[in-house]
């Protein structure tokens, strides 16, 4: 399999507030990879689609011009986080474990 990654930049639909027309953006990262076999005895087809969508900025369009309001990630922060400390706490606790049982021997 062949695999293609493509990052493209779409806008939702604009909606109004007081005046003011907001339109939200986002970067779409997918990653594709197809694979297809015709044989006299079988046929193979394997595929993966994978999108990640993260809202980048929020555009506020008013009398006064256009402003653009960056978006943070704050949920991929936070699962950034748990993913550290998954993986930190059993190794500090293995270490912990092994520093008190050498000094009870």
């Amino acid at each position: 399999m062949k695999p293609r990654l493509t990052h493209e930049v779409v806008r939702g639909t604009p909606f109004k507030v007081n005046g003011r027309i907001f339109m939200p953006e986002a970067r779409v990262t997918t990653l594709i990879a197809r694979e297809a076999t015709l044989d006299t005895h079988a046929t193979r087809v394997a595929g993966i689609r994978l999108t990640h969508i993260r809202p980048t900025v929020l555009i506020e369009q008013s009398l006064r011009g256009e402003r653009r309001h960056r978006v943070g990630d704050q949920t991929g922060r936070a699962l950034f986080g748990l993913a550290v400390a998954a993986a930190a706490v059993p190794l500090i606790l293995n270490a912990l474990a092994n520093w008190f049982g050498a000094q009870r021997k």
